[in-house]
């Protein structure tokens, strides 16, 4: 396998980098506010930081219309029809939220109005970014992680898999039988939330399809399907150990090579991820996932000071495009809570937080928008948690690196 690398996108990035011929769109989440924390004007990335807090009820009002407006976790594919095809998570509120479809037949210049896909069997239902699929057949397949209505005193939950497809371009659509919801064993050491989630498939023959999801048991899960996804076999534990972070499958065009990326170091001892998201690597495998070769680095962090996951991959002209998250770990973004942790440490602080302006040397002269967390009560913080040592909660977003790997046959 050749590598080149491209180096960060945006600032500093090599102006040499090539770009196809065709013209390439780009989209951007809009996270709600109920699920990350207000967005501040000094957070254009989209990263989750907690906006300054205010205690008005029309500006209470106003958050409150922010969070139906909340859309991530984008997906998009050209149909076979040649429209295209996109769907994203859409917020309801803080414990309710859904997956829906739109098209596009003018490359993107205007989109359809939202349908939604997901059903109401779930009533908080996500889905992984950038997995969209048009399978040979032309049948549009999305992937869809849910959990049910989230205890208002209790957090999280077990998480849940179900597919639902397409074969008229996305008009109407059809979902897997409640008995193919797709779920594995919790790990004692995740208190917070366990399962089968952020799921990704290839087509490794046509009609046959491979589904691995990141758990929370060590070891990636699979499930397979024989008719197009509208049935899935019960997940099995795959020979690929992985933390709890979301891989990358695809197969290289013309043959019948699969190619796994993924964060291959895990340490179940840390309740966190199971692992630190230090570096990435690939695996191959000639017979459709039942086995891989042996890892190997694409990427890894110097001195284990970058947080790297997240991978998205795509084909173009022969060659596969890889792109990655990366976070400085020594910024307060390294670790977000999630959701129900934020909303609790806003709802108790903001109190306190009211009407408080910080400035910092990151943000500039202007006033900071951000709030810093205030000492814990019951316990230290814990090395690398945001709002550590005061730093502020917003002002160091990640960035993003870019790769191009050749010749993988």
């Amino acid at each position: 396998m050749r590598l080149r690398s491209y180096g960060r996108a945006g600032a500093g990035a090599r102006r040499e980098r090539p770009t196809p011929s065709s013209r390439l769109l780009l989209f951007d989440g809009d996270k709600s506010p109920c699920e990350s924390g207000d967005k501040s004007p000094h957070s254009k990335t989209g990263a989750r930081t907690f906006g300054q807090a205010h205690g008005s009820s029309s500006q209470a009002r106003g958050r409150r219309e922010r969070r139906s407006q909340g859309r991530f976790q984008i997906s998009f594919a050209r149909l076979a029809n040649g429209d295209l095809g996109l769907t994203h998570t859409s917020l309801a509120n803080g414990r309710n939220a859904f997956k829906v479809f739109r098209r596009s037949a003018d490359d993107g210049e205007t989109w359809s109005e939202p349908l939604k896909i997901s059903d109401a069997s779930h009533e908080y239902t996500t889905g992984p970014r950038d997995k969209l699929y048009v399978l040979a057949s032309g049948r549009v397949l999305a992937l869809l992680h849910c959990n049910l209505k989230p205890d208002a005193k209790k957090q999280g939950g077990p998480l849940d898999v179900y597919t639902v497809h397409s074969d008229d371009h996305g008009k109407s659509w059809s979902r897997t039988p409640s008995s193919d919801v797709l779920r594995v064993p919790d790990n004692p050491l995740q208190k917070h939330e366990w399962g089968f989630w952020e799921p990704v498939l290839v087509e490794h023959a046509p009609g046959k399809l491979l589904m691995l999801a990141r758990t929370t048991t060590g070891w990636l899960w699979k499930s397979r399907s024989e008719d197009n996804g509208s049935t899935w076999s019960p997940p099995v534990q795959s020979t690929v150990p992985n933390p709890v972070a979301p891989p990358v499958l695809t197969r290289v065009p013309g043959t019948d090579t699969l190619v796994l990326i993924h964060n291959p170091d895990v340490k179940l001892s840390d309740s966190w991820h199971g692992g630190e998201r230090v570096a990435l690597a690939f695996r191959t495998s000639q017979d459709s996932g039942g086995t891989s070769s042996a890892p190997a680095d694409i990427y890894r962090a110097p001195n284990n000071q970058l947080w790297v996951d997240y991978p998205a991959v795509r084909w173009i002209n022969g060659q596969l495009h890889l792109v990655w998250r990366r976070i400085d770990k020594t910024s307060p973004a390294r670790r977000l809570g999630k959701s129900g942790a934020l909303q609790r440490l806003a709802s108790r602080d903001r109190r306190r937080a009211a009407g408080r302006r910080q400035t910092h040397r990151e943000c500039g002269p202007a006033p900071c928008h951000h709030y810093r967390r205030p000492p814990a009560r019951r316990r230290p913080p814990q090395p690398g948690w945001h709002g550590q040592n005061g730093r502020c909660l917003g002002c160091s977003p990640p960035d993003f690196s870019l790769s191009l790997s050749a010749d993988l046959t």
